[in-house]
């Protein structure tokens, strides 16, 4: 036995180390949109407010504790893209040890198909890259992950602070926190309640076991855990008040930019679900999570992840999905998905008699699986490298084509100036000038209109604005004229009354996709 568990340490310690090796590959990619929390960090830190323009309270983020962190960060003279990349990838890395220890809490006395869960999050790019992107993607993930494990792990007064604590800061760290905490919360009540209080939670819920349970009124487990939801519901309402009353909101600026799309929002979240279905592993990989509803035992550690998979998927279904690589809104719960997986693959294992000609053609289906989970997730990560890792060796992807922009208009504009652009991180981080955000994730009125995320448009808003610059991509088009991607680009192209006060100063250059950066300055406008 001593051997045996020396063994898993070992190869958990491989995991952990092929993770971390797999993560210094993208240690240089950092998402644009990252840079937007670290400029409302930048205000904190000085002085002026969460806020992205001083003087302006829209919350444009979606992350508060992660601009709290960038923000400590600032304060203590350390680099927040560092900080948040180290962080991350600690989260990371802790993430992958805790969906290892949720297997072994699902199905209790899984030998090594447990590590299947750790080794899929090492080689996957979903959550290793992501864990430092420079977003809170990691950090919500182990959030998550440990909440599902506190909550099916007993009721001891130290699980129950910890609980409600690890729920807390999950909600802090993104907008749809609280409504899984909830749902953690209440699942885990309803547990109790099934089961009575009083049976061992490694034990599965079945119709013995209710018949079993308790008379209400002697259930000390379940009004603890009834308990537990009012001091969330407190602590957490306290920091919503706090928060509506600062930004004058309920809901984060982000929300109305990104979830207002209706029946188109839902089929491109379809889409983003489908696509992340097919890289990966595949759908009969992915399906092996289900098995254990299939044959059970179903315990509550098994019924709280896939509460969590599920309410996950809805809401990536109606928030349309993201636009970045590697499919970011699912790597929150890939390690609860590796985990799910990984105690399926465990069952099934156990369905044939060992030495049988069905254990032998178990066995083969199996392997073929994970060959293919293998051969489909190095195809899409080889993919994504192949377009993305060139151009972060010459410097050239997005965020650094913006970084260079943003300097430019440090070192080559007013202090009082204010540039229109449609990706407002980056450069709006590195100019330190006041940004119109066209796209509308900082600027209400854009966020309120009717569309999907990244489809709306409002160039006759922007333009009473009088931004001294605008900025607008577009692709090579062989001298044809200029194919503008973006809709509030594509919008504000087509204004005569933009070209009639607007001039073209400056075309950039991005061999990242060919395009090319339009800087307009208004006519007048002193420089």
């Amino acid at each position: 036995m001593s051997a045996r568990r020396t063994l898993m340490g070992v190869l958990l310690a491989v995991a952990v180390v092929g993770f971390v090796l797999h993560a210094r590959v993208y240690w240089g990619w950092t998402e644009d949109d990252a840079f937007i929390s670290y400029r409302y960090a930048r205000n904190a830190a000085a002085g002026h407010g969460l806020v992205f323009n001083p003087g302006e309270r829209v919350e444009g983020y979606s992350n508060f504790a992660w601009v709290a962190i960038a923000a400590a960060a600032i304060r203590a003279g350390l680099d927040p893209v560092q900080v948040s990349k180290g962080v991350g990838l600690l989260a990371g890395a802790l993430a992958l040890l805790l969906s290892w220890m949720l297997v072994r809490r699902v199905v209790p006395g899984a030998g090594f198909t447990t590590l299947v869960a750790p080794f899929y999050l090492a080689v996957s790019p979903t959550l290793v890259q992501h864990s430092v992107s420079g977003l809170e993607t990691s950090f919500f993930a182990l959030l998550l992950v440990a909440a599902v494990l506190l909550a099916a792990g007993g009721t001891s007064r130290a699980r129950r602070v910890g609980l409600v604590a690890v729920l807390l800061a999950l909600s802090l760290v993104r907008p749809e926190g609280p409504f899984l905490a909830l749902g953690i919360l209440f699942l885990r009540a309803l547990n109790l309640r099934m089961a009575g209080g009083v049976v061992d939670w490694d034990e599965p819920i079945d119709a013995d076991t209710m018949a079993r349970a308790v008379p209400p009124d002697d259930r000390g487990a379940v009004r603890a855990a009834l308990l537990d939801i009012a001091i969330y519901l407190v602590l957490f309402g306290a920091y919503f008040v706090w928060r509506w009353g600062y930004f004058g909101s309920p809901l984060p600026n982000t929300f109305y930019a990104k979830a207002r799309g209706g029946l188109h929002g839902i089929i491109d979240g379809g889409q983003y679900t489908l696509d992340f279905l097919r890289e990966a592993g595949g759908p009969l990989f992915v399906a092996l999570g289900l098995v254990p509803f299939v044959l059970g035992p179903r315990r509550p550690a098994y019924w709280l992840s896939l509460g969590v998979v599920a309410a996950y998927v809805v809401f990536v279904l109606f928030s349309g999905g993201d636009w970045m690589f590697h499919y970011r809104f699912y790597g929150h719960i890939v390690p609860i998905l590796a985990a799910l997986i990984a105690a399926g693959l465990d069952l099934v294992l156990r369905l044939p008699r060992p030495g049988t000609l069905r254990a032998l053609a178990a066995y083969a289906a199996l392997a073929g699986v994970l060959l293919a989970t293998l051969l489909s997730v190095a195809n899409s990560e080889l993919r994504v490298a192949r377009i993305v890792l060139p151009a972060l060796a010459r410097h050239n992807y997005l965020s650094q084509n913006y970084e260079e922009l943003g300097v430019w208009f440090r070192e080559n504009t007013p202090p009082e100036a204010t540039i229109a652009i449609s990706d407002v991180g980056a450069v709006g981080y590195f100019s330190e000038r006041r940004i119109l955000d066209m796209f509308g994730l900082i600027d209400p009125h854009i966020a309120r209109l009717h569309g999907r995320m990244h489809y709306k448009g409002d160039p006759r808003y922007v333009l009473s604005r009088q931004p001294e610059y605008v900025v607008l991509v577009s692709l090579n088009d062989e001298g044809k004229g200029y194919s503008f991607q973006r809709i509030p680009d594509w919008a504000m192209n087509a204004q005569p009354e933009f070209h009639d006060n607007y001039e073209l100063i400056r075309m950039v250059p991005q061999y990242w996709q060919d395009e090319f950066v339009l800087v307009y300055q208004r006519r007048g406008a002193s420089q």
